[in-house]
């Protein structure tokens, strides 16, 4: 991973990356693939994210609580409106293009 980055910065287009196998298995197809955030935005259902689609990044990632572990999550511009997903539903930045 080294060179990568999952820090997608606002106006990135963003490409649905293949799922990994843990979670196609997930039980609830319903699952919501996002943080939970008092008084914000939908969070996407993972149903939604079909590999090679394309989203536009409405903000730049940011880190969600503790309680998730602190992992990246990025607002993106889905059909229905803006919604919250996790950064890793994303292909990575090729390494030449990371920015520090």
């Amino acid at each position: 991973m080294k060179g990568h980055s999952y820090r997608f910065k606002e106006g990135d287009l963003l490409e649905v990356a293949p799922v990994p196998n843990h979670i196609t298995a997930h039980p609830d197809q319903h699952w919501r693939y996002g943080p939970l955030l008092v008084g914000i935005i939908r969070r996407i259902g993972r149903e939604e994210l079909k590999e090679g689609e394309q989203y536009l990044a409405l903000d730049d990632a940011k880190h969600s609580t503790h309680r998730d572990n602190r992992r990246l999550y990025i607002e993106i511009m889905t059909p229905t409106g803006p919604a919250l997903c996790w950064c890793d539903a994303f292909r990575m930045s090729p390494p030449d293009e990371v920015v520090n």
